[in-house]
């Protein structure tokens, strides 16, 4: 369900925040396809029940605002 390859690989010490963030998406109703680092930030690439929508979410905080939405 989770892929977070690229988030493990890439700082592990991150990882415990990876997953309580995947774990609060996840209550949020989106399934985590993947997680990703770009120049700009991570890119979490989200499911929701009814389509497949990819967001660009620049950091925890701009990931925290998207949960407070959804």
């Amino acid at each position: 369900m989770v892929n977070e390859t690229d988030a493990k690989s890439s700082d592990p010490t991150l990882s415990l925040e990876h997953h309580a963030l995947l774990q609060r998406l996840n209550d949020a109703g989106y399934m985590v396809l993947e997680v990703r680092h770009t120049e700009r930030g991570m890119v979490w690439t989200l499911e929701p029940l009814h389509s497949r929508v990819e967001f660009e979410l620049v950091g925890k905080d701009e990931l925290l605002r998207f949960l407070e939405h959804h």
